[in-house]
């Protein structure tokens, strides 16, 4: 069956403000404070009330989730929903076109499960639903099972989302995030928190409430049935269970990069779990169903899959760049079969930094360090039922390997005591925040004492453990080039021959400064390449790293949005003394004929510490033959005339001012090109002095 699909964009409790929507937009407001849907066109986005004419409004989530087509986009409002039953996603974008469900810019929404009937439920369930982007920042909270369930769905991607205090009638499954069976989902920047189970059930002597209650309940549950699982700089922290358990997944390997994993175990020192200031889970036999609590509850990052669902699964999880800190058990636990942990720390854990269980088949550990934990790293042989060492591992440059060339000490660390930044609030663009907590200091000789995993690092080789040291990242340089010229070879992609296109003689404009020929280019395609090289860049980029407007007068705050770059490409060592070059393109004359001011984010992608502004200009066919104005005019004109240049005898040079569409020639071409783009004092591009930043 046919069925149109057309955009539409959902505003949960929207007050009054401009959101751009494609051509034909539906729009529909779902707003909790409603005490009844408004339908009629009536609903007041100022008001918040049935007085308007600014459309239809509903107000629980659920309704506006069942109505919603590929393509569509739902937009939440910050405050506190009290829904009363299971928030159910069922309906399915496409690969072309997801469904969207974002938070209002600038507010938190805040999803309250307490309502939900029935024990143990989950909060919101994607149950047989595919293509969606959930984006917050938005919390899931208080529910009576998990936060979030996946069950047979596919193609998910969550960020900014925050699951805490579920589990509060759960005997099972109190989880922050519980991924039952779900394929291609991704978590980037989440975060889980004291989530427990407040009804588990005796389990035999000692038979006591404290004992029975407040127990296994994850940051992360992955099960069987999985595949394609990613986690992407995402926190857990204070789950009663363990923060990350993999134990069930057996299907496809799970990959965890820069998450942070603490206190596994433990509830604070207020008692805001369980209500016992500093309660941690037992440790001791809890009868014959279970042998030792202490096997089971309290790992940072729990690895593996169970015996009994897969014993010959190959299934090979992979830890990069992670760090566990402070959990009741271990720090790294692998259950069974093979796991690859990279640039990773483990520090003041209770039992060990890592316990691996082995079906026979290596480990891989490289470019770890762990430091501060209750007992040395552990191997434990199942077939042997013995402790062993470096025997069952593939093992190198780490902190325990022997004639790794370095010890760790405390010294080698600018701070080993404070964690609260690390468990603070996140950079405002939902990456995570940075602290010296487990930093390496200048003098450490963990710097540069690793090996190339094929992880980016800066100096001669990388440094042992998640963090890299260097010096504070900076823009160093700012270029515009030709895309698409006889230079680069007409390539349209982002590569290294696109440096051969870069123009020597043009230099960014900073705030402040009064614009020139040396600020803006001829070129006939307009401004449809520019890189920026940045020194200690963190991370690769993308378009919410950056912020383009354009326009043609002094006050850029006036000017309108710039178009979205086709691409975004970052070459690591590519730049200025070896910086990191970011490559932005843009489809050909999307700009033209004004200016372009490009602000490089402060995010933690970026690493920079201050926002970096800078512009570059453009007008189609201007020669520079005049210091006070860009007018482009006849006397143009006649200088390409009289300047005629062709590949075989005399090819132009980069920076020729009469080659407007850089062929490398000089010919009828660039005299058509002026006069097609001719202007005056009105038109022409505008020599700009912008104000300071």
């Amino acid at each position: 069956m046919f069925r149109s699909v057309f955009k539409r964009v959902v505003l949960f409790a929207v007050c009054s403000f401009t959101f751009a929507t494609i051509a034909s937009a539906t729009t529909i407001y779902v707003d909790g404070g409603l005490a009844s849907d408004c339908l009629s066109g009536q609903y007041s986005i100022a008001g918040r009330n049935a007085s308007g004419s600014d459309g239809d409004a509903y107000n629980t989530i659920q309704k506006a989730i069942d109505v919603v087509d590929p393509g569509d986009v739902v937009i939440v409002r910050g405050g506190t929903y009290y829904p009363t039953a299971i928030t159910v996603f069922r309906r399915d974008g496409t690969s072309a076109d997801y469904i969207e469900l974002k938070s209002y810019p600038g507010e938190v929404p805040v999803i309250n499960g307490q309502n939900v009937s029935g024990a143990g439920t989950p909060t919101w369930s994607f149950t047989r639903a595919e293509y969606w982007k959930v984006t917050g920042p938005l919390t899931l909270t208080n529910g009576r099972g998990a936060g979030l369930i996946v069950d047979e769905s596919r193609y998910l991607d969550f960020s900014r989302i925050e699951a805490s205090y579920n589990g509060q009638t759960a005997q099972t499954g109190g989880h922050g995030f519980f991924v039952w069976d779900g394929d291609d989902v991704t978590f980037k920047n989440c975060d889980a928190h004291h989530n427990a189970n407040h009804l588990w059930p005796n389990r035999g002597s000692p038979n006591d409430q404290v004992w029975n209650q407040y127990q296994h309940g994850d940051g992360w549950r992955i099960w069987g049935g999985n595949t394609n699982i990613e986690l992407i700089g995402c926190r857990s922290w204070n789950n009663l269970d363990d923060n990350y358990d993999l134990y069930g997944a057996t299907d496809s390997a799970v990959q965890l990069t820069n998450c942070w994993a603490a206190y596994a175990g433990k509830d604070d020192a207020d008692g805001s779990i369980t209500g016992i200031p500093n309660y941690i889970v037992p440790g001791d036999d809890v009868g014959s169903q279970y042998v030792s609590v202490r096997l089971w509850w309290g790992n940072g990052f729990k690895m593996g899959y169970a015996e009994e669902h897969n014993a010959n699964s190959t299934a090979n999880s992979q830890v990069t760049g992670c760090v566990a800190w402070g959990n009741l058990l271990n720090g790294f636990h692998m259950n069974k079969g093979p796991s690859t942990v990279l640039n990773s720390i483990a520090f003041g854990n209770d039992e060990s930094g890592f316990h691996f269980y082995s079906n026979g088949v290596a480990h891989e550990l490289r470019n770890i360090w762990e430091h501060g934990n209750g007992q040395p790293i552990q191997f434990y042989d199942p077939i042997a039922e013995a402790y062993t060492t470096s025997a069952l591992t593939n093992s190198s440059y780490n902190s325990w390997d022997a004639g790794a060339g370095f010890t760790v000490t405390d010294a080698d660390f600018a701070n080993l005591i404070d964690d609260s930044v690390m468990l603070g609030p996140r950079q405002a663009d939902g990456s995570l925040p940075v602290s010296d907590f487990l930093r390496l200091t200048g003098g450490s000789d963990l710097i540069d004492h690793g090996v190339d995993v094929g992880l980016a690092y800066r100096g001669l080789a990388p440094d042992i453990g998640a963090f890299e040291t260097s010096a504070p990242t900076t823009v160093v340089d700012r270029h515009i080039f030709y895309n698409r010229s006889a230079f680069d070879g007409e390539d349209l992609s982002a590569n290294a021959t696109d440096d051969i296109a870069i123009a020597p003689d043009k230099i960014a404009m900073q705030p402040g400064q009064a614009a020139g020929f040396a600020n803006y280019t001829s070129y006939s395609r307009g401004i449809n390449g520019i890189m920026c090289d940045i020194a200690g860049l963190p991370s690769t980029l993308d378009a919410g790293d950056f912020h383009f407007v354009v326009g043609n007068d002094n006050d850029p705050s006036g000017w309108a949005a710039g178009p979205a770059p086709e691409s975004i490409t970052v070459r690591f060592g590519a730049g200025v003394d070896s910086s990191d070059r970011v490559t932005i393109i843009w489809a050909d004359n999307a700009i033209e004929n004004q200016w372009l001011q490009v602000t490089v984010k402060a995010t933690g992608n970026t690493g920079l510490a201050a926002d970096d502004v800078f512009y570059f200009g453009n007008a189609i066919g201007e020669t520079g033959n005049s210091a006070t104005d860009a007018e482009v005019t006849p006397t143009d004109e006649i200088a390409v005339r009289n300047n005629p240049h062709t590949l075989g005898v005399n090819p132009a040079n980069i920076d020729d001012t009469c080659d407007f569409n850089r062929d490398r020639k000089v010919s009828p071409t660039d005299q058509i090109i002026c006069r097609n783009n001719g202007s005056n004092s009105a038109t022409a591009l505008q020599l700009i002095t912008p104000p300071l930043e």
